[in-house]
């Protein structure tokens, strides 16, 4: 069962060009911008894009969009 699972997650990899949960992160990502244009808590924001918490998207957040979430809440309501 393991040789199936490494052999699918190493075939997304290759169609991707990085891993499944860096994809997965990416599009927890957008969908935040998203609800943060929406004027949602950070802590809203957090637990409906699946982050443990709101530190843990700050800090996904951050390091792929380059600025934090509270940021880009104030960018978008401007």
């Amino acid at each position: 069962m393991k040789l199936i699972y490494h052999s699918r997650q190493r075939s997304l990899e290759n169609a991707l060009g990085f891993p499944p949960h860096a994809y997965q992160t990416q599009i927890r990502i957008i969908h935040a911008k998203k609800l943060l244009a929406d004027n949602l808590p950070l802590t809203e924001v957090a637990l409906r894009t699946g982050f443990h918490s709101q530190s843990h998207l700050g800090w996904h957040f951050k390091r792929l969009v380059g600025i934090t979430p509270g940021e880009y809440a104030l960018d978008c309501r401007s």
